[in-house]
C-alpha cells in the first residue's frame, strides 16, 4: 500500500534517471559482471553505465535506436546485452539474487501463464493436463494444486496464493518494454524478463 513513508522509501529523486542504479544496487550487481581484461584495449565505457542504459530501455519501452546520447553508443550497449544473454549471465544473476536470504531448496512454487484466445480446435489447457505432472515428476515429488476462479464469482475476488504471482507480474509490467513482446527471439524476450526481475531484486535487497 502506498503511504507517505513507502513513497519516500521508493523515491529515486537523487538519481539522474529513475532507472539508474543506486550505489548499493550497483554493489550487488558488480561482482557478477566480467572484470576488466588485462589484454587488449581498456574499456571505454564503465559497465555500470552499460547496465543503466539497458535498464533505461527496459523501463521506457524504447527501441535500441532511441537510446539518448547521455548513454554509451547503441552498438556498445546492444553488444553487451546480447553477450550476457548468450552466456546466460542474466539467468545466473537473477538466480543468485533470488537465493539471497532464502533456502536453496524451496518447499513450494507458484506458476502462471498468459491467457490467449484459441481457435475452434483449441480449448482450456492451463495446468490441468498430464504434461505438467510428468515434468514435475522428473524433478522430485510435488503436490499440484490448481487454484481456479469460481464461475459464480462477481467482481474482484482474492484467491489463495494466486495473488502472489499476479502481484509479481504487476511489478514486472511497470517496465514498458514488457507491455508487448517486441523481441524477435524467445531468448531476447526471456532476457528482458530476467533483467526486470534483477532490477526488482536489487532494489529490494539494497534497502535491507
Amino acid at each position: 500500500m502506498w503511504t507517505a513513508t513507502t513513497r519516500a522509501e521508493y523515491a529515486r529523486a537523487d538519481l539522474a534517471l529513475p532507472s539508474d542504479l543506486t550505489d548499493a544496487e550497483w554493489a550487488l550487481l558488480e561482482p557478477f559482471l566480467p572484470p576488466p581484461s588485462h589484454v587488449g584495449r581498456p574499456r571505454k565505457w564503465p559497465l555500470r553505465r552499460i547496465v543503466e542504459a539497458i535498464l533505461y530501455l527496459l523501463r521506457g519501452g524504447l527501441p535500441w535506436r532511441m537510446l539518448p546520447p547521455c548513454f554509451p553508443p547503441v552498438s556498445t550497449v546492444r553488444r553487451w546485452f546480447y553477450l550476457w544473454r548468450d552466456n546466460r549471465l542474466w539467468l545466473s544473476l537473477n538466480h543468485a539474487l533470488l537465493l539471497i536470504g532464502r533456502d536453496a531448496s524451496p518447499s513450494a512454487g507458484i506458476i502462471d501463464s498468459q491467457s490467449v484466445k484459441t481457435t475452434e480446435s483449441g480449448g482450456p489447457r492451463a495446468y490441468a493436463g498430464d504434461k505438467l505432472r510428468q515434468a514435475l515428476r522428473r524433478i522430485g515429488k510435488w503436490t499440484l494444486q490448481i487454484v481456479k476462479r469460481s464461475d459464480t464469482a462477481k467482481g474482484f475476488v482474492v484467491l489463495p496464493r494466486r495473488w502472489v504471482v499476479e502481484r509479481t507480474l504487476a511489478w514486472l509490467n511497470r517496465n514498458r518494454r514488457l507491455a508487448k513482446d517486441f523481441a524477435q527471439t524467445i531468448a531476447s524476450a526471456t532476457a528482458w524478463l530476467f533483467i526486470a526481475s534483477i532490477q526488482l531484486f536489487a532494489c529490494r535487497i539494497a534497502r535491507l
